[in-house]
């Protein structure tokens, strides 16, 4: 097929330019055959990813676009109870899964790579974040419609501490005037370093 001519002649930054019209042409369907082909070309070696530069925050907007795309939920509210009535002391809330999970994962793999294979300066870095309270009700990056701030500033912290020998990540706070060591390290995964994030914004 003339598809299948196509993706093998696609480099893997070629493949991730075209994913979003992939996917408005409905070919990330998971009965589609070719949603496979899509899959399998969305991985790399490391060296790979290194050479070709990829950067995380570029791989977290297109996976967070996609996950908006392919994002189905199933309807809890509607339960029965042992009498057959539809239970009303608790709505559940819609479960979110998503049409093709196979090229979302494939995604987070990928956007994992890209922070671990960056290139490495040697200088030294002191990065602050910003952990008070009102910085959980941050509007979405300005050109990035599905990425919020705190998820970038997390993004650029990581990269930093996981690619440079000497990174030092301090965050503001509302417990007082002073700077304050950050739990990350070079070993911390992104959904890790959120739920720290989290923790820490209910604590201050």
């Amino acid at each position: 097929e003339v598809i299948d001519l196509i993706l093998t002649n696609l480099s893997l930054r070629e493949v991730l330019e075209n994913i979003l019209i992939f996917c408005s042409n409905r070919m990330l369907k998971v009965q589609e055959p070719v949603s496979k082909k899509i899959c399998n070309a969305l991985q790399a070696p490391n060296k790979v990813i290194s050479e070709t530069k990829l950067h995380p925050i570029y791989i977290f907007q297109l996976m967070k676009e996609l996950e908006k795309r392919l994002t189905i939920y199933h309807d809890l509210s509607a339960h029965k109870n042992e009498n057959g009535n539809a239970a009303a002391a608790e709505v559940a809330k819609p479960e979110r899964k998503f049409s093709n999970p196979y090229v979302i994962k494939k995604m987070q793999n990928l956007f994992t790579q890209t922070l671990n294979e960056q290139p490495k300066t040697g200088c030294r870095f002191y990065v602050t974040v910003n952990f008070r309270k009102f910085s959980k009700r941050q509007a979405k990056v300005f050109g990035m419609n599905e990425v919020l701030c705190s998820e970038l500033q997390a993004i650029i912290a990581l990269a930093l501490l996981k690619n440079e020998k000497e990174v030092s990540v301090m965050s503001f706070s509302d417990s007082n005037a002073q700077l304050k060591p950050v739990e990350w390290s070079s070993d911390t995964s992104y959904d890790k370093a959120m739920e720290i994030y989290s923790k820490e914004i209910v604590r201050n």
